[in-house]
């Protein structure tokens, strides 16, 4: 049977909390990642693990975003100064509540 120490140390490391701060930081900068039109034109609603989640009520705009994402991704990357982020997600529609942050 774990000790309760080893059971909050282990609960600690899945979470993976030290990647919390430097995805919010990339998260803030959206426009910079994105662009300025898409930014306008689109909002992050959170993150889910590895994936961002983007929601958008301009078709054109979702295209966009599916066409850059590994480019978006790699600058929100750059941004945090560590991987954090392997995938982009949009939805079409109006922004939902805010994903797990």
């Amino acid at each position: 049977m774990k000790r309760a120490y080893s059971l909050v140390e282990d609960l600690l490391n899945n979470l993976q909390l030290e990647l919390v701060k430097p995805k919010k930081i990339s998260l803030a900068q959206w426009s910079k990642a994105a662009g300025d039109r898409i930014a306008a034109n689109s909002s992050v609603s959170g993150w889910n693990g590895e994936t961002v989640i983007v929601n958008t009520t301009v078709p054109g705009i979702a295209m966009e975003l599916k066409y850059r994402s590994s480019e978006i991704i790699h600058e929100l990357n750059r941004l945090a100064g560590k991987e954090v982020f392997t995938a982009l997600k949009v939805s079409l529609g109006p922004a939902r509540e805010k994903e797990r942050r």
